[in-house]
């Protein structure tokens, strides 16, 4: 993927009571960390990205769109597709960029009032589909969360199957049908945010010539849910760590997809997720990309502000150009000002809204639709060029993509268990001999720094014996918890699996039962009768124990993943600080 069809850009929000530690000069974005050494010396280390647009707090989403999102319109309409990505941490405004508020458009309405004013003058029109992506599951938000498949044709096209369709003719149908959808999205409680989006939702608009199936292009805007921190959902329930595993998941194979078109693989791993599986022509052919992060700017949201500026630079880095990362050297002793406190928990998670909600028609919607459109040169779309990179600029080093065959020194120690306590030491051990056959088989396994874990709070001098080993402990621990939540993932399926097959013979073996029971009654012979339903009930009870055995490995995996996040899970001292929990 070249640099001219993939923009990545990155959106400030504004910042509340807390200090301003991000600098956004576009196209440069810089983080100033505020760290403490082990002496308990404060000092701030600077960060330095290089992306092809930074948009400060002072940005409306209207300049959003004009700057990252236009030329995207003209793909639509030259038999393209185009995606617009909103990426970003829980809260730092992914929702208010896509669809605005009471008195701002989003990047839906500004892009909908394009796309009608060139249909109208084409004789086309507009059908539009509004579906979320949830865990490893498809629903569509326009028909009551009805569960979708994807599915792949003759033709290697992944089509939807049962996702409906709505013909939108103005920026008021569109308006309506995205607060319907939006009222069944799946939101919960985390640690990072009170309200966070847990799915993926996509707003997908297809034009087509008027009267005719013939589809002339397709663009799509993905509200991505909240990258988070492993820590962040520690301390909430299983259901909750285990949506925030997926999301995770998702976002690194969006990655991989990525850094393989860069790259020039002759195969994409599409089939990572579900989201990169139905978004594929996305990626491929004519089309275009952008990516919006967007970042928090106050100190108590640093960690995951540099992971998202982290990733997203991954990106642009992949696709074909950028500067890395870098750190500058001379803001090493910077004193530092006050950090953040850590958000409250929150134990519960909120499941998708049962009813939508009365809608509520924002301000700006009359001025919108009245506005003349001569602001658009008439309809023609102009051509956004985007600002080279400075120069000296050159792409990361990356990783290479191929192993050794033989397990290295490093990844044999990391099979030796670090954990003091023997119960969680036992669990360890368990689940590193399953990982080692699982990267043996060619399994599930992340990138080391794609680790969104918390860093573990610097030790005082003269405990640095300790404090390695307390890191090298909890790092452990993550990773083992990490393979429990996906193990976890493939044991619900298959049993679930199991379990369809096992009612389905259950049901046939009834019906012979009753066959059986009725040849006792007319023939009045029980020989036949009693061979033939002891073989059934024989094979029902075999079947029954196989379940048994596999629920009850869940059920010990269910336990594991409880001790583990346990472990994990920040303690509250009885004076108010924090202390974490020792492994």
């Amino acid at each position: 993927m070249s640099s001219s069809r993939i923009c990545v850009a990155v959106r400030k929000r504004p910042c509340d009571a807390d200090k301003d530690i991000v600098t956004a000069q576009s196209p440069q974005c810089i983080v100033n960390e505020p760290k403490v050494k082990y002496d308990l010396t404060p000092y701030t280390e600077r960060h330095n990205f290089v992306f092809d647009e930074v948009l400060d707090e002072k940005v409306g989403n209207r300049e959003v769109y004009n700057r990252c999102c236009r030329p995207l319109i003209d793909t639509l309409f030259s038999n393209g597709n185009a995606t617009c990505f909103a990426y970003g941490q829980t809260g730092s405004g992914k929702t208010h960029t896509m669809l605005g508020h009471d008195a701002e458009p989003g990047l839906y309405a500004c892009a909908a009032k394009d796309i009608f004013t060139r249909c109208k003058a084409q004789n086309q029109e507009v059908f539009a589909s509004f579906y979320e992506i949830y865990g490893r599951k498809m629903f569509d938000l326009l028909n009551e969360r009805a569960k979708l498949v994807a599915r792949e044709d003759a033709d290697k096209v992944i089509n939807i199957c049962g996702l409906s369709e709505h013909a939108v003719a103005s920026v008021d149908e569109l308006f309506n049908i995205i607060n319907k959808g939006s009222a069944y999205r799946a939101a919960g409680m985390t640690s990072a945010n009170a309200e966070s989006s847990r799915s993926h939702a996509v707003l997908q608009m297809e034009v087509h010539e008027k009267g005719s199936s013939k589809t002339i292009g397709r663009i799509s805007f993905i509200d991505l849910a909240g990258n988070e921190r492993g820590a962040d959902t520690f301390d909430c329930d299983r259901k909750t760590r285990m949506e925030g595993a997926e999301i995770n998941k998702s976002l690194l194979a969006l990655k991989e997809c990525i850094r393989a078109l860069g790259v020039g693989k002759a195969h994409v791993p599409f089939r990572g997720s579900v989201l990169t599986e139905v978004l594929r022509d996305s990626f491929l052919g004519n089309s275009r990309t952008t990516m919006i992060a967007t970042i928090s700017p106050t100190s108590a949201h640093c960690e995951n502000t540099l992971n998202t500026l982290r990733y997203t630079q991954r990106v642009k880095d992949l696709s074909g150009g950028g500067q890395a990362a870098q750190v500058d050297p001379s803001a090493a002793r910077v004193a530092a000002a006050k950090g953040g406190n850590a958000a409250p928990n929150n134990k519960k998670a909120q499941r998708p809204t049962p009813e939508p909600s009365a809608l509520k028609r924002p301000e700006w919607m009359d001025d919108f639709n009245n506005e003349d459109n001569a602001n658009n040169n008439n309809g023609e779309f102009a051509q956004i060029k985007l600002p080279p990179p400075p120069p000296g600029a050159v792409p990361s080093a990356r990783r290479g993509d191929a192993g050794p065959s033989a397990p290295t020194k490093a990844q044999r120690n990391k099979r030796e268990v670090a954990v003091k306590d023997p119960k969680i030491a036992t669990i360890v051990q368990n689940h590193l001999k399953e990982m080692e056959v699982d990267e043996l088989e060619g399994g599930s396994g992340g990138d080391d720094d794609d680790d969104n874990s918390a860093n573990v709070t610097p030790t005082p001098a003269g405990a640095g014996v300790a404090a390695a080993l307390q890191r090298q402990e909890v790092k452990q621990v993550r990773a083992v918890h990490a393979h429990v939540v996906r193990a976890i993932s493939r044991a619900e399926e298959d049993i679930m699996a199991m379990h369809r097959r096992h009612i389905d013979v259950k049901m046939s073996g009834i019906k012979e039962e009753i066959k059986a029971i009725q040849a006792l009654e007319d023939q009045d012979t029980v020989d036949e009768y009693v061979s033939k339903v002891a073989g059934l009930l024989t094979k029902q009870r075999r079947e029954i124990d196989v379940i048994l055995d596999n629920l009850n490995k869940l059920q010990s995996m269910l336990r594991d993943e409880e001790e583990l996040s346990r472990t994990l899970t920040p303690v509250v001292k009885a004076g108010g600080g924090k202390r974490r929990s020792v492994v």
